[in-house]
């Protein structure tokens, strides 16, 4: 008899990580204009966040300047989202975890100690607030994450460099918050 050739696929596909992608539609391939601007909103957001963090550490400011600043936007941020998105009918915890750091920064002018234990209490709310998803994000390959939100791939990766950045800014917060408390900056 005659051999048939042995065909070997070193395609993506043939990891169980793709296969498990294949349970799923296609990502989407493209968004629209609002999706691509709210897209586009999350790396500006976070580099915004970032940049006044360090000018609120390098001008000699509280940590919770910055993070009432922030905790703000993304309160807002999740009202937005709450009123306008195409998930509103679902509760958006960011409205109940995000404005815990602006009441914290203003409780700090009546009392330091008090403002920065609520700042600590805040980026701890915070950072449980992205756990559950994140679990999703990062554990998901971004074809899935796309194909599960009919999203993009661009707007997965995004996604992903979004919430890896949001847990290091509000563990940053959290550290701060500590440091400060401790007498770290006096």
């Amino acid at each position: 008899g005659r051999r048939r050739p042995v065909k070997i696929s070193v395609s993506p596909t043939s990891s169980s990580m793709a296969s498990d992608d294949r349970k799923f539609p296609p990502p989407a391939t493209s968004l629209t204009a609002s999706e691509s601007c709210i897209m586009w909103l999350m790396p500006l957001s976070q580099l915004a966040s970032w940049a006044g963090l360090a000018a609120a550490v390098a001008g000699g400011d509280t940590c919770l300047s910055a993070q009432a600043g922030v905790g703000g936007f993304f309160a807002g941020w999740a009202l937005y989202n709450r009123c306008f998105s195409e998930y509103h009918k679902k509760l958006e915890l960011g409205m109940v975890t995000f404005p815990f750091s602006p009441i914290s920064y203003a409780l700090h002018f009546l009392s330091p100690a008090a403002g920065n234990g609520l700042g600590i209490f805040a980026a701890l709310l915070v950072l449980g607030n992205y756990g559950v998803p994140a679990k999703y994000v990062f554990s998901w390959s971004a074809t899935k994450l796309a194909s599960k939100r009919s999203k993009t791939m661009t707007w997965a990766y995004v996604m992903k460099g979004n919430f890896a950045s949001a847990l290091l800014l509000w563990t940053a917060f959290l550290a701060l918050n500590i440091w400060e408390v401790s007498g770290g900056r006096e």
